[in-house]
C-alpha cells in the first residue's frame, strides 16, 4: 500500500472534439493542451501506420499501427480485434494527462466493448467518476447501442461528444427533419439522471453545406449547477470543440520519495551511511546468531534513517521538468523577491540554460560511457509498450482500487504459499549425506561479485543500489564487515530476515492480446541489494570446491552456467557407465542456506 499524500484541485478540465481523422491536428492538440486540459476526448481519431519498428524477423520492420502519442498523455481507446481492418478501427479515444495518475483512470471494457462508445472510470476522494465518450454515425448505431446497455455503473458524471443527431430538442432553430433517435437519446440520459446543457451556438460546420447544426452534445447530472461549458474554435476540423470544467475534485499525488543520483543529497546520503557502517563494524566480533541479527538490524536501521533524512517526494505537475534543480529554484525565488526585475529575469534564464545543458550532457555521458546503451535514445523506433489501461477483471468483478488489485494479484501469484518447498520434500525423500566443508568468503570474491553488477538495476526496499554498495566497499572497515557477515551467516547456517525482505513489482507481459486479466502480468521480486550481493558470492565459492581455477577457461565470468555444465557432464557420464555399473553413488552437496546439488555417478567419474 502506498502512503502517498494527495491534494485537491478545483475541477476536472475536459476538452472534446471530433477531429475528422486528422493525425496532425491530434498531435497539435496534445502539445497545446498540455497545460490547459486534464482529459481530451476525441471522436473519429486518426488510425493507421505510424512507422516501422526494427524487427528480428522482418527486414522491413514490424508495422506500428495506432494513434498519435505524447509523453505527457496516456492514450485509452477500445482495442480492435484486427488492427489492420477498417471496420474494426476505434471511433473514439481519450487522452488522460499523466498528472492524474493518482486517480487511476481505467477503460471499462468489462462494461462496454464497442468501437464507438467508451466508458472511462476515475477515482477520487469523493468516489468514482464515470464518463461516456460517444461517436454515433449517420445511422445512429451508438445511440441504439446505448439504449440496450443495462449494466452501466452509476452515477454517470459526464455524457458527451458527437451524436450526429440533429433535433429541435437541443437546436430550436433547426427547421429540417428531426432525427428519430433524438427521443431515444433523451430518454437514456433522463434514466441516468442526466440533462442536456445548452451550448448556445452551432457546433458542426460541414464543408459541403452552408447550414451549421448542433450535433455535439453534453449531458451532465441534474444536480450539477457549478460545472462550466464553453465553445472553442474549430481549428483544422469541421466540428467546434467544447470545454467542460466539471466540479469534481481531482487528485494529484506526491510520488514516493527519491534521491537523484549525482546530486548533493545523494553524496550526503552515502556519507551518512558510511559513517554509520564504520561504527557498526566495531561491533562485529562474536560469531553468534543473536549478534548477526543485531548487526543486520543496525544496518537496516542506518539505511532507513539516511533515506528518511535525504529523500524528498516530487509532486507530479504539468510543468515538471527533469532538468529543474536547486539552482533553478533559487533563481526563481530571487526573481519573485525582486518584483520581477529584468536583471533577475535574465539571470534566471541563464541559470535555466546552464541547468538544461548540464542535465542533457550528463544524460549523453551516461549513455555513451556508463551503461553504453545508445539505443535508449531511439525509443520512438520501437514497438509501443503494452497497454494496460483496461480494468483488470478478477472473479467477474473489475479492479478499480489499490485494494482490489492487491487481492487479485495476491490470489493469482501467491496461491502456492502454503505448499512444501522443494528442499522440505527433498529432506524427507533422501537419507542424510555428509556435508562438505565450506570455503570461507574473502574480500577478493566480494569485489569479483560486484564487478558485473549494473548501476541500472532497480533497488529493493532498502533503496540501496549497486552504485552505493560499490562506494561502501571502498572503505576497508565496511568491506571487512560485509565479509564477516556473509561468513558468519554460512558458518551458523542462518539467513537474516533483512536479506529476505523484498518488494514485488507487477509489469505487463509483452505480446498479450488483452490485459484485463491478472495472468497477462507477471511479478518481479526486488530483494535488498546487500542480500543479493551475498547470494551472488555463493556460486563463486562453490565452484572452487569442485574445479581448479585452471579448468574454468572461458566460463570464468559465468559461475552459475559453469555449475550447470559440470553437473550435466557428470550425469551424462553416469548414463554411459550405467550398463557397466550395478551400484551408483549419489552424493548431495548441501549448502548451509538450503541449497541442494544432486550429482549422479560422482565416485566413478
Amino acid at each position: 500500500m502506498s502512503d502517498t499524500t494527495y491534494e485537491k484541485f478545483a475541477g476536472l478540465r475536459i476538452y472534446s472534439q471530433n477531429v475528422y481523422k486528422k493525425y496532425d491536428w491530434i498531435s497539435t492538440l496534445l502539445e497545446r493542451r498540455e497545460n490547459l486540459s486534464d482529459v481530451i476526448l476525441i471522436q473519429e481519431p486518426s488510425w493507421g501506420l505510424i512507422c516501422y519498428a526494427p524487427s528480428m524477423t522482418d527486414k522491413c520492420g514490424d508495422p506500428i499501427i495506432g494513434m498519435p502519442s505524447h509523453p505527457s498523455w496516456w492514450c485509452l481507446y477500445p482495442k480492435p480485434a484486427d488492427q489492420f481492418s477498417e471496420s474494426d478501427r476505434p471511433c473514439i479515444a481519450a487522452y488522460v494527462h499523466q498528472c492524474l495518475w493518482a486517480m487511476k483512470p481505467k477503460l471499462r471494457s468489462d462494461v462496454i466493448k464497442l468501437r464507438n462508445i467508451m466508458l472511462l472510470t476515475m477515482n477520487s476522494l469523493r468516489g468514482q467518476l464515470h464518463m461516456l465518450n460517444v461517436y454515433s454515425d449517420s445511422t445512429g448505431s451508438a445511440i441504439r447501442a446505448l439504449s440496450t446497455l443495462e449494466s452501466i455503473p452509476s452515477p454517470i458524471g459526464y455524457l458527451g461528444s458527437d451524436f450526429n443527431c440533429p433535433s429541435e430538442l437541443w437546436d430550436p432553430e433547426f427547421s429540417r427533419r428531426n432525427s428519430p433517435l433524438a427521443e431515444v437519446l433523451a430518454d437514456f440520459a433522463y434514466q441516468h439522471g442526466l440533462y442536456y446543457r445548452q451550448l448556445g451556438c452551432p457546433t458542426h460546420y460541414p464543408a459541403n453545406s452552408d447550414n451549421p447544426s448542433i450535433i455535439d452534445l453534453v449531458f451532465l447530472p441534474g444536480n450539477d449547477e457549478e460545472s462550466i461549458i464553453s465553445i472553442g474554435k474549430r481549428g483544422e476540423s469541421d466540428h467546434c470543440p467544447f470545454f467542460v470544467e466539471l466540479r469534481f475534485p481531482i487528485l494529484t499525488g506526491n510520488k514516493p520519495p527519491s534521491i537523484k543520483a549525482g546530486l548533493e543529497a545523494d553524496a550526503e546520503f552515502t556519507s551518512d551511511i558510511i559513517d554509520s557502517l564504520n561504527v557498526i563494524a566495531g561491533l562485529a566480533k562474536p560469531q553468534s546468531r543473536d549478534n548477526i541479527i543485531h548487526i543486520t538490524m543496525l544496518i537496516s536501521e542506518c539505511f532507513a534513517k539516511a533515506w528518511e533524512a535525504h529523500a524528498t517526494p516530487s509532486r507530479t505537475s504539468v510543468r515538471s521538468k527533469g532538468w529543474w534543480d536547486k539552482s533553478c529554484v533559487e533563481a526563481w525565488s530571487r526573481y519573485r523577491e525582486s518584483d520581477c526585475s529584468s536583471d533577475e529575469w535574465r539571470n534566471m534564464q541563464r541559470t535555466m540554460k546552464t541547468a538544461k545543458r548540464k542535465y542533457f550532457d550528463d544524460k549523453i555521458e551516461s549513455i555513451a560511457d556508463h551503461n553504453k546503451r545508445p539505443w535508449d535514445l531511439m525509443a520512438w523506433t520501437r514497438a509501443r509498450k503494452p497497454d494496460s489501461s483496461e480494468a483488470i477483471i478478477f472473479k467477474g468483478e473489475p479492479c478499480l482500487t489499490t485494494e482490489d488489485h492487491w487481492n487479485a494479484f495476491q490470489e493469482t501469484f501467491n496461491s502456492a504459499h502454503k505448499r512444501d518447498t522443494y528442499p522440505t520434500r527433498l529432506m524427507r525423500a533422501i537419507h542424510p549425506k555428509p556435508k562438505w566443508a565450506w570455503a570461507p568468503f574473502s574480500a577478493c570474491k566480494l569485489h569479483e561479485a560486484l564487478t558485473g553488477c549494473s548501476g541500472q538495476s532497480a533497488p529493493g526496499p532498502d533503496h540501496i543500489t549497486w552504485t552505493h554498495i560499490k562506494r561502501f566497499c571502498v572503505d576497508d572497515n565496511i568491506l571487512k564487515l560485509f565479509v564477516w557477515i556473509i561468513n558468519v551467516c554460512f558458518v551458523m547456517g542462518f539467513w537474516p530476515d533483512s536479506f529476505k525482505t523484498s518488494k514485488t513489482v507487477i509489469i505487463p507481459e509483452p505480446g498479450k492480446k488483452d490485459y484485463n486479466i491478472p495472468k497477462a502480468f507477471h511479478p518481479i521480486v526486488l530483494l535488498n541489494t546487500l542480500g543479493k550481493l551475498f547470494v551472488m558470492e555463493q556460486p563463486l565459492v562453490l565452484s572452487l570446491l569442485i574445479l581448479s581455477t585452471l579448468q574454468f577457461g572461458c566460463v570464468m565470468e559465468q559461475p552459475l552456467s559453469l555449475l550447470s555444465y559440470l553437473f550435466d557432464l557428470i550425469n551424462y557420464a553416469s548414463l554411459i557407465l550405467l550398463n557397466k555399473l550395478s551400484i551408483l553413488f549419489h552424493p548431495i552437496i548441501v549448502g548451509p542456506c538450503g541449497r541442494y546439488y544432486k550429482v549422479q555417478g560422482w565416485a566413478h567419474v
